[in-house]
């Protein structure tokens, strides 16, 4: 049976670079099967896990974020070579017919989604900047980061 664990983690941080203090509010995920690694992996995930969430104030993001951050773009970079070493696979087997006609879309269609979530991930610190919020200036927050505050003080007591 999959095991599955899905919350919001309220993250406090300090800006490396300005000094600000502000938290948000990091989606952890965590799927697994073994129920020994899954409870050391949901504790890890919401012990040491880091989201990418950029200073209100001046837009900077902290070293650990910048971490994650990377590690992000490393998945996207493997998925892209695989996409292309499908296609190139699907390129050498142009004679087989129908191994062109399954190779190439499915390449050609990841190669395309992961290029989509790469770009996606160059602009990720920038749209996250509204979704920090500074104690006692929750308004200038976004709506989403509001509505994740309203979810968390309904939850906690």
């Amino acid at each position: 049976m999959a095991l599955k664990f899905e919350a919001d983690i309220r993250r406090d941080a300090v800006c490396a670079a300005c000094g600000t203090g502000y938290y948000y509010f990091h989606s952890v995920e965590v799927n697994g099967d073994d129920r020994e690694k899954f409870d050391a992996k949901v504790r890890k995930a919401v012990e040491e896990g880091v989201g990418v969430a950029p200073c209100p104030a001046c837009g900077e993001l902290n070293p650990e974020m910048k971490a994650a951050h990377g590690k992000a773009l490393q998945g996207h970079l493997i998925g892209i070579a695989v996409s292309l070493a499908i296609l190139a696979f699907g390129w050498l087997m142009l004679e087989e017919g129908l191994l062109l006609y399954i190779l190439l879309p499915v390449g050609g269609l990841s190669l395309l989604g992961y290029l989509g979530a790469t770009i996606a991930w160059m602009f990720e610190p920038k749209t996250n900047r509204k979704h920090s919020i500074i104690p006692g200036r929750e308004s200038e927050a976004s709506d989403k980061a509001r509505e994740k505050l309203a979810a968390w003080q309904a939850r906690t007591p």
